[in-house]
């Protein structure tokens, strides 16, 4: 059957990405929407407890690293949840192509991803989730380097289309790292050197990946996993003052690429 669905707002004519491929169907688009639900409501049932081993928290709590955050960094789900689900139903409702093209049946595998994490996690195959939290990473990623790009788009389509999807990302590639951590130290002092050479990459990785797409929100989530790590770390010795210089570093990143494209905008 046909895709009668027309796009909430229009395309910019030098959008790169500009057809659907042959499996973004109608179909596919709600599957990707009743999947997401579905991992949130599982989720809820994991915080509760009621999978698993325990809660997730109390999980995270039994495989303690020096990589871990304060537990205040994670209320970033709510954001992230929220605006994955309005993109969800936004796709579902109001296709663009592009995103479509974009997205293609990625998302499908980033949700199977994502819910073997929960259940291997659950479970505490904390090493076999490690590969599920990788593999989540690295679809979201795809998909983010595929969308257009935020110059092509109107702030309303970006909040509505990307900004769910790029926030996911950004966190996941901070999350993968401390996955790895929880897998493979913990917090004996020997393990001090290891964490700030993983603090260092989860720093290089988001500027590294905000500088190369001139993203803001992988160095803003950077940013903000960076301090929640210092709120958690400022008592340990070389980690400690490490992050926060690193948290300052990401922060400079930021204000770069938010002065790059000020100074385009004034020029054109």
């Amino acid at each position: 059957m046909a895709d009668h669905h027309q796009p909430l707002l229009p395309r910019a004519a030098s959008d790169a990405v500009s057809t659907a491929t042959p499996l973004t169907t109608v179909a596919l688009r709600w599957a990707n929407l009743a999947l997401l639900i579905t991992i949130q409501v599982l989720n809820k049932y994991s915080s509760a407890g009621k999978i698993g081993h325990g809660a997730i928290g109390e999980i995270s709590r039994r495989h303690p690293n020096f990589l871990v955050p304060a537990p205040w960094a994670f209320s970033i789900w709510g954001l992230i949840y929220a605006f994955l689900t309005l993109f969800a139903l936004a796709q579902a409702l109001f296709p663009i192509p592009a995103v479509d093209a974009a997205v293609g049946t990625v998302f499908l595998a980033n949700a199977l991803f994502s819910l073997s994490w929960l259940f291997l996690f659950s479970y505490e195959y904390i090493a076999l989730s490690t590969f599920a939290i990788a593999g989540m990473w690295i679809t979201a990623l795809h998909i983010v380097m595929r969308l257009p790009r935020t110059s092509y788009v109107s702030w309303l389509e970006y909040l509505t289309y990307q900004l769910g999807l790029r926030l996911y990302a950004a966190w996941l590639t901070g999350a993968t790292v401390v996955a790895i951590y929880a897998a493979t130290t913990d917090r004996d002092a020997k393990y001090v050197p290891a964490a700030v050479v993983g603090a260092v990459a989860v720093a290089g990785l988001d500027a590294w990946i905000a500088v190369t797409y001139d993203d803001l929100v992988f160095v803003g989530v950077g940013f903000w996993t960076l301090v929640a790590n210092y709120a958690r770390n400022r008592g340990v010795p070389v980690l400690g003052p490490l992050v926060l210089v690193l948290a300052a570093g990401v922060g400079a990143v930021a204000a770069w690429i938010g002065w790059t494209r000020w100074t385009r905008r004034v020029a054109l």
